[in-house]
This record gives structure tokens, sequence and C-alpha cells, in this order.
């Protein structure tokens, strides 16, 4: 339940979870988070705190990442399965879970399991030696496995791609609305007019 390279659990994705509480709704809100988050780890970079770390034991590092695993996993469980409804914390989202699995929405359910067995084959695509050759140390053989290994480095970031242009397809050129999606995003550069808001203040 730790972290790979991949995807980290830890401290990152604590923020993830915490900045929508302080955040809510608001990308601006949001950015400026983000903002301010970034100049303290500047300056937590410039004046070499990272030996900080050394205070802190393994087992509380170990256990403080297993224990986010299974919150982000909470916090994510009713968008996997496209389940609403309100509630937060893990106990009351795993008893309305329990309690609303009726309502499962059988294409989101679907896009989840898919996204995570594309996840799962690419992340063990380097493993395999297709195409690469009886000579291992062949040009051919070397560009097969860099690609193979660019491709298992980038799965998270392909993934969100490919669903995110499979979403736009079937809502705005098919006309097919049957997942539940985000919805509508302000455009432009939240962090330009963040800075033109700072700046006008």
């Amino acid at each position: 339940l730790g972290t790979t390279k991949q995807s980290t659990v830890g401290p990152t994705a604590v923020n993830s979870l915490m900045s929508y509480n302080y955040a809510g709704g608001s990308p601006y809100k949001a950015v400026t988070l983000a903002f301010f988050s970034g100049l303290i780890e500047i300056m937590a970079g410039i004046l070499n705190l990272g030996f900080l770390i050394q205070y802190i034991s393994g087992p509380v590092i170990s256990a403080f990442s297993s224990a986010v695993s299974i919150q982000v996993i909470t916090s994510q469980v009713k968008g996997f399965f496209g389940i609403y409804f309100p509630g937060r914390g893990f106990v009351k989202v795993w008893i309305g879970m329990f309690k609303n699995i009726s309502s499962i929405q059988p294409y989101d359910t679907a896009v989840g399991f898919a996204c995570m067995a594309i996840l799962y084959f690419l992340r063990r695509l380097k493993e395999f030696n297709w195409c690469e050759g009886p000579d291992k140390e062949s040009k051919r053989a070397k560009v097969i496995k860099k690609t193979k290994w660019l491709l298992s480095i980038s799965a998270n970031c392909l993934v969100v791609v490919l669903t995110s242009l499979i979403a736009w397809i079937m809502v705005d050129v098919a006309g097919v609305d049957v997942l539940n999606l985000t919805g509508r995003l302000t455009k432009g550069c939240l962090l330009g007019s963040f800075l033109g808001n700072s700046i006008g203040m």
C-alpha cells in the first residue's frame, strides 16, 4: 500500500485530499494554495531542511503511507462505482456504499476496472520481451525496451488523456451521456488570473 514508481502515496496524497477542504470548489483558491505551498517547499530546499526527515522512524512512515492509501481508496470509491451520497469520512463512506450498493452505475464501474487493467498492464509491460528479437543488444531491442519503459512510467498520464478523449467523443461528438463526469471547467490559465488578481490587490 506504499509508494511506487508510478504513484506517490504519502504527504503528496494527503495534500491533495486536504486541498479540497480548504479550497472547496474554487480553482482560484486551489491555485493560491498550490502557489504558497510551492514557495514553502522552495524555501525548505534552499535552507537544506531535508535532514529533518531523519528524525522520523521507518515504522512511522510505513504506517503513515498505509493509512493514507486506505484513505485515498475510501475517498475515491464513490466515484469509482458512480455512487453519490452525502457523508464523508471512512466509516460514513463505507456504510453509505453498502446502503447504496444497488445504485452502482455499470458504465462508470466498467471504465474504472478498465483503467485499472490498463494501468496494471502498462506497469508490467517492460517485463515482457515482446518484439525485441533474439539479439538483446541490437538497436531495435534497445529502442523497444526504452519505449516500453516510457509507457510504463507514463501510464497514469496516458490513462487520463485516453479516458478524457473518450469522454469528450461520447458526450460532445456522439451525444451519449452515460458517464458521471466532472463537468465544465473554467477556461484559461488560472495561474495568470491568480497573479493578475494579486497584482490588482
